[in-house]
């Protein structure tokens, strides 16, 4: 705050008089061990006039950074135990800068859990053996989802979709244990896009059997069975030790859902409606070109960096917890996050924070194009990512 300025033998002077900021910090959960996260939620107490520059915890109790940086949009920050931390309760102080620069001191509380042993099935979570498959195309289980648009692929030409299923990954989970996989990493199970994105070349036709281009993040693709099917695939997996890691995508949907779209959907086949477009109403960015706030490969971009936005598009993940949970309890361990480069932090820690408070033991790996031991692009030790595709190797 400063008083009035005044004049003293002809000089302006001002005084400063610095205004307290009261930080306080609340984890949770409040006790996690190596396998787990919590999120730390910061509150601030100061005078309105007074403005932060930089928010930020010290970890090193739990072996992370020094100064991790907490968004001054969130204030709050998922945290992680590195696995040589010893148990018990653990300081973690806070500093918070203002804009004249000072210093704001105040402090969060974390309790570092015993490891305990679960069983013949028990691994830390970076001891993952990973195999990674296309659903669509590892095995086809059950037929009679082969075609549920009625669509009429040509299974000859390899853009179209081949059969694959959850079905046809739970037939052979044995297969895969033999291999000595613990975790299956599969592509997008949500809801895609329908008509051949090259309708004009017959010859070559692609369709969406990937998943990376969602029409509906709230239903699953029925290519690739129903949610029984999807819940006996965790049921059994999780009952051989192993662990589902499904990929999602934040950063944009399927071609053909921006609204200068409508016209086209007389004249290409299974084209997006106006019901699909409307899903995402006002959530779209208009072209662009931009690494984070532009469009990749042409595909309509969420604005990621507007909060309702980002809300809805983490809701739309966030909420596949509980509608993968079983009635036996298990559900998916992991998210894959593609495309990472191309959405600004904000949201990355906002969709950690989330997962964390749905599941602390959840886990996220991000593919961040480029990224390996060397350099991280920032995302590891940061409240983003627990781990990244490493491109070196």
């Amino acid at each position: 705050m400063t008083d009035p300025y005044n004049t003293v033998d002809g000089k302006s002077v001002v005084v400063y008089v610095p205004s307290e900021v009261e930080l306080t910090g609340e984890v949770y959960p409040k006790a996690i061990n190596y396998n787990e996260n919590a999120v730390l939620s910061v509150h601030i107490e100061k005078d309105e006039e007074l403005s932060l520059r930089e928010l930020y915890v010290d970890l090193r109790e739990v072996g992370g950074p020094e100064k991790m940086l907490i968004d001054l949009e969130l204030e709050e920050i998922t945290i992680a135990v590195d696995h040589s931390s010893t148990a018990g309760l653990k300081a973690l102080p806070l500093t918070a800068i203002d804009q004249f620069g000072n210093a704001h001191y105040g402090e969060a509380e974390v309790e570092v859990k015993t490891r305990q042993f679960v069983g013949d099935a028990d691994f830390d979570w970076d001891e993952a053996r990973i195999y990674f498959m296309l659903t669509d195309r590892f095995f086809d289980g059950d037929s009679a989802n082969n075609d549920p648009y009625g669509i009429g692929y040509d299974r000859g030409k390899p853009g179209t979709y081949q059969g694959g299923d959850f079905k046809g990954i739970t037939d052979k989970l044995d297969y895969l244990d033999e291999l000595g996989i613990n975790t299956i990493w599969i592509n997008p199970i949500v809801e895609n896009i329908r008509y051949d994105v090259r309708h004009e070349h017959t010859d070559t036709p692609y369709y969406a059997y990937h998943g990376y281009w969602a029409s509906n993040f709230e239903e699953l693709n029925p290519h690739f069975g129903t949610m029984e099917d999807f819940h006996e695939l965790i049921d059994e997996a999780h009952e051989r030790g192993m662990k589902i890691m499904v990929d999602v995508v934040l950063n944009h949907t399927g071609y053909g859902l921006k609204p200068d779209d409508a016209h086209l959907e007389e004249t290409i086949p299974h084209f997006p409606t106006n019901v699909d477009r409307n899903r995402f109403a006002g959530m779209l960015r208009d072209g662009g070109t931009d690494t984070v706030q532009g469009e990749l490969a042409g595909l309509p971009d969420f604005l990621t960096e507007v909060p309702e936005v980002r809300a809805q598009i983490i809701q739309w993940q966030v909420d596949w917890i509980e509608k993968s949970r079983t009635e036996k309890g298990n559900t998916i361990d992991y998210f894959r996050v593609d495309t990472v480069k191309h959405v600004e932090d904000t949201t990355w820690m906002a969709f950690k924070n989330e997962l964390t408070r749905a599941m602390p033991e959840f886990k996220m790996i991000g593919e961040s194009w480029g990224a390996g031991p060397h350099d991280d692009h920032g995302y590891l030790q940061s409240g983003m990512m627990d781990s990244l595709l490493d491109f070196d190797f």
